[in-house]
């Protein structure tokens, strides 16, 4: 199910067509911030950051508001890139476990 579907169910309001240029809440420096951890964990780039922004951002206005609002919504835990809550709880970051594979 798209969040799309959800909305409609909720009655929730959204722009169903919106413009890859539209703002975004989510800013750059939070963005570069994604990219940076992505490649600590060797993560392939096919692109810079800047080249791959306008892209990210022109991707994230359809789904990013809706996001919010059902997170919010659900008051879903605290989590970086992810909006805020009603809860008065700190962001919370998962942390990436030691990739250990099997000896033989």
């Amino acid at each position: 199910m798209r969040l799309r579907d959800i909305a409609d169910i909720r009655g929730i309001p959204y722009d169903a067509d919106p413009r890859p240029e539209d703002p975004v809440r989510l800013g750059y420096e939070d963005f570069l911030r994604g990219v940076e951890r992505m490649r600590t964990y060797g993560y392939p780039m096919e692109r810079t950051a800047e080249e791959a922004w306008p892209h990210f951002r022109g991707w994230r206005v359809n789904y990013e508001t809706l996001a919010y609002r059902l997170a919010q919504d659900i008051d879903a835990v605290p989590a970086p890139w992810s909006g805020s809550r009603r809860s008065t709880l700190s962001v919370w970051s998962s942390l990436t476990p030691v990739d250990r594979r099997p000896t033989g």
